[in-house]
């Protein structure tokens, strides 16, 4: 089965990225993080999706709408 696993410094840097939203204006925390949710899962789904980043076997997915990506590394089970 197929699963995200964070480096341990994206929870906070996430969180703070929705209470920047949050506190520009209501709702758009919740719909940057909604943007961000898809992003991961489409990585998840289908890990090929990104474009291939700078550093061997890294991809990146941009999140529609916001300046972030999703910079992910595909490991094999």
């Amino acid at each position: 089965m197929r699963a995200a696993v964070f480096h341990p410094a994206a929870p906070a840097e996430f969180e703070a990225a929705v209470a920047r939203y949050e506190a520009e204006r209501a709702g758009l925390g919740a719909l940057f993080s909604s943007h961000v949710q898809k992003s991961v899962q489409r990585t998840v789904n289908a890990p090929l999706t990104g474009a291939p980043f700078t550093v061997p076997d890294v991809r990146r997915l941009f999140v529609s709408r916001f300046p972030y990506s999703v910079v992910y590394l595909i490991e094999s089970e």
